[in-house]
């Protein structure tokens, strides 16, 4: 839509892409066309976890650089890839343990048999892995021919916990060319008026390459320079002073309505919710439940007790009659995009959050 109004662009060739992403479908999610995958995070090799290709050998330094790694992957060329987790390292990372073997992603089996066993059954259509056993015992020694710049024990006993990995893309660091003050540049780098932008629709912040956790600098940095910026506009000076002195007028309350046609209804710590709208609005991409079931495992396996999660419009709550119980609007739900929590959409309504 801004490149339709003029906007330009920069560094769109520039998308880092994360070596582990999980390759199967999550427990309770839907295998949709275009499926988003669940990222394996760092911590795990951080900690010790290995990648090993179908024949059971170690092929990189995990702890190298994401682009390092990708290119390994890469050139062996066999798509994916299985993601070792020894006994010490799921000790060191249990909140993550927890949230992958919940969702089916992470698979829990004993010593170097059950591993060789897991990849002959998931990388080698049932194949022995001739070089798994040789593998442990080099890392076990430090003599292993792929170093590592921190040594990872993998006992032959234990429990270890395996997953199929495969490069994702995970970052663009291109987008609308922005100035300084989050204002839309045109292709000659001349200001657009009343357009802003703030998160990862901008570029040129990042470079070749984004550092870890610093995707922050665009959605908070930015949204707020964007929202100092639309509070100096003149033309939202104007806006405000001929709607009241308020940029949102009041959301109106729901009306109560009967819940009719083919509905899924969930119980989640005693409460009944309407979830058919929000099934395939989820963030993390469509879930799977049946008509009835109780999420409440589920839902506090992978989001503790922040209920407020379920304060959302496309899930509603159903009292005892069957009917929905009223909720009030949020004054910010009709900016950004549709679907819920003000979380994920911090960088765009940083102004009606800041300036309410």
């Amino acid at each position: 839509m801004a490149r339709e109004a003029g906007a330009g662009t920069i560094d769109l060739d520039m998308v880092q892409v994360h070596p582990t992403g999980f390759s199967d479908v999550p427990k309770g999610f839907s295998d949709a066309p275009g499926r988003s995958l669940i990222l394996c995070a760092e911590i795990l090799r951080g900690s010790g976890a290995v990648l090993l290709e179908r024949e059971g050998k170690r092929f990189i330094d995990e702890l190298e650089t994401r682009k390092t790694v990708t290119r390994a992957m890469n050139e062996l060329n066999q798509g994916k890839y299985a993601i070792v987790v020894p006994p010490d390292a799921a000790a060191l990372t249990k909140t993550h343990m927890n949230i992958y073997t919940g969702k089916g992603l992470l698979h829990a089996v004993e010593g170097v048999g059950g591993v060789e066993q897991f990849i002959a059954r998931r990388l080698n259509e049932n194949t022995f892995p001739p070089h798994t056993l040789s593998t442990f015992e080099e890392m076990s020694s430090n003599s292993s021919k792929v170093p590592r710049k921190v040594h990872s024990q993998l006992p032959v006993s234990g429990t270890y916990h395996v997953g199929i990995v495969e490069p994702v893309l995970h970052y663009t660091m291109g987008g609308l060319m922005v100035d300084g003050d989050g204002r839309v540049l045109d292709k000659e780098g001349a200001v657009i008026p009343d357009l802003y932008a703030a998160g990862e629709v901008m570029g040129g912040v990042h470079g070749e390459n984004r550092l870890g956790g610093s995707s922050l600098l665009d959605c908070v940095v930015f949204g707020l320079n964007a929202a100092k910026s639309v509070c100096k506009s003149e033309s939202v000076v104007k806006f405000v002073a001929s709607n009241g002195n308020s940029i949102v007028t009041g959301g109106e309350k729901k009306k109560q309505e009967e819940v009719v046609g083919e509905r899924k209804v969930v119980t989640i710590k005693g409460k009944k919710y309407d979830v058919t709208d929000f099934i395939d609005t989820h963030p993390g991409g469509p879930i799977h439940v049946e008509d009835g079931e109780d999420l409440t495992a589920r839902f506090t396996q992978a989001h503790g007790n922040d209920f407020s999660l379920l304060d959302r419009d496309a899930i509603r709550e159903i009292n005892s009659s069957g009917v929905v119980v009223e909720r009030e609007k949020k004054f910010y739900e009709d900016y950004g995009s549709a679907g819920g929590s003000w979380r994920e959409f911090l960088g765009r309504r940083a102004w009606f959050i800041l300036h309410r």
